[in-house]
């Protein structure tokens, strides 16, 4: 199977980059925060049922060999499906299981040399959920893991 070529078009950008009084940073949705110049693109849209479920399997199939170069095992457990957008699930499941291996460092690390953890603010906390964990975010976030499964196997779960 080929690659399918979608068409997105992101909505015109109007003064991105200039930070002013009615540019508000709380104003832009999470996408526009996290783009430095040009917004990034997001989860494109299709213009035919088949071309959407192809790149939907292909994503899937990308997604699994993240989990496998990961060392995560799917299991029974159901973490990848096509329920949910494919991209933003495995980029969560991914930052999820990076942030159980930081605590456990940080556990170790404060028990051994005496020093006492610094929660994050609740304050800090809301600000990058809110910055962070909308949809079209997480699947801009995902994308180089996606591309470089690409490039690791030459295309090979494309087909």
């Amino acid at each position: 199977m080929a690659t399918s070529t979608t068409t997105f078009q992101p909505p015109p950008a109007q003064n991105d980059h200039v930070n002013s009084a009615t540019n508000d940073d709380t104003e832009k949705s999470a996408i526009k925060r996290l783009s430095q110049g040009v917004t990034l693109s997001a989860t494109p849209s299709f213009t035919s049922l088949k071309v959407k479920r192809q790149w939907m399997l292909e994503h899937l199939a990308g997604a699994f060999r993240v989990f496998a170069r990961k060392g995560y095992v799917e299991g029974l457990t159901g973490h990848i499906s096509l329920r949910d957008p494919v991209d933003e699930a495995a980029y969560l499941f991914s930052v999820m299981e990076r942030s159980c291996q930081v605590q456990l460092l940080v556990d170790a690390a404060a028990a051994g040399s005496g020093h006492k953890k610094v929660p994050v603010s609740d304050e800090a906390a809301i600000y990058t959920a809110k910055a962070m964990a909308d949809p079209e975010t997480l699947y801009c976030a995902f994308q180089p893991e996606y591309e470089m499964e690409k490039a690791l196997s030459n295309g090979a779960f494309l087909k």
